[in-house]
């Protein structure tokens, strides 16, 4: 199995935040937010969370294009998602694990593995 390179996992994060963006609601559901707690203020946030998506997507795609180093740009990307996932972890110990933390945080800790898997071999 091949694994994905920068670029596709880019196009991932893209793709996120456009959901994000275009339909807040199901981009909460979809992290684990029960239905009852989805109001207007949750749904906002999933949108500013998909611009920020869409941001970091477009200024990775850009880097690698002008040719800044390789190890650079997925470093960058390892350190906003693990930042993340110890935002997801000080919200567990703090309150406990909830969907929305317990759901994405192995996903947000493989991505991060990966970003380095991908500086390491620059793939």
């Amino acid at each position: 199995m091949r694994l994905p390179d920068a670029r596709q996992v880019t196009v991932v994060r893209i793709a996120i935040g456009l959901m994000s963006v275009a339909a807040p609601g199901v981009a909460v559901r979809a992290a684990g937010v029960p239905r009852a707690d989805s109001n207007r203020s949750v749904r906002t946030f999933a949108a500013l969370f998909g611009v920020r998506e869409i941001a970091i997507g477009a200024a990775t795609l850009a880097a690698l294009d002008a040719g800044v180093e390789h190890r650079t740009v997925c470093f960058a990307n390892a350190a906003v998602d693990g930042a993340d996932a110890v935002a997801m972890v000080r919200s567990i110990r703090r309150d406990g694990p909830s969907r929305l933390t317990a759901v994405p945080l192995p996903l947000t800790l493989a991505t991060v593995a990966n970003w380095i898997r991908l500086a390491m071999v620059g793939g």
